[in-house]
């Protein structure tokens, strides 16, 4: 029975229902790896910019921006 208070799926009847279930805790964990990753290498890109100041060169030349866009 459901209630309002409820942070999961229904119990499975079916097998349809239990693939389901897991291929939904696939996809959460999946999601989950996926901004762990991004929000690793933006943090780790914006605490470079401020603790290193400009001591790498990161000019683009050779036309890369246009290779970039």
């Amino acid at each position: 029975m459901g209630e309002w208070v409820n942070f999961g799926l229904i119990d499975p009847q079916t097998s349809n229902t239990v693939n389901l279930i897991l291929y939904h805790d696939l996809v959460l964990i999946v999601i989950v790896s996926v901004i762990v990753l991004v929000g690793y290498f933006l943090l780790s890109l914006l605490l470079q910019k401020l603790f290193l100041k400009g001591r790498w060169d990161f000019t683009i030349k050779e036309n890369q921006s246009l290779e970039i866009a």
